[in-house]
């Protein structure tokens, strides 16, 4: 997938198929924890190695390497959990 930049509510967008406005309610409802807590700030810049929880959609764990393409934005690829 791909992101403009590594704030979680990029990657909760991403992953959802939501839009970053919907990714962001959908943080603050607690629906989203990260690192197995839940975060208080949608604009949190996320680390190598992160985990993601989002309730319905699964568990991921966020790259240690992200590649960027010719526009600048990141190419990420999460693992799940299974």
């Amino acid at each position: 997938m791909v992101v403009a930049s590594e704030r979680a509510d990029c990657a909760v967008s991403a992953i959802t198929g939501l839009s970053r406005e919907k990714a962001a309610a959908f943080m603050r409802s607690g629906n989203f924890l990260l690192n197995h807590t839940e975060c208080g700030s949608v604009s949190k810049a996320l680390s190598p190695g992160d985990i993601l929880t989002l309730h319905g959609y699964g568990k991921y764990i966020y790259p240690l390497e992200a590649q960027t393409t010719a526009k600048g934005r990141l190419r990420l690829v999460l693992k799940k959990y299974s």
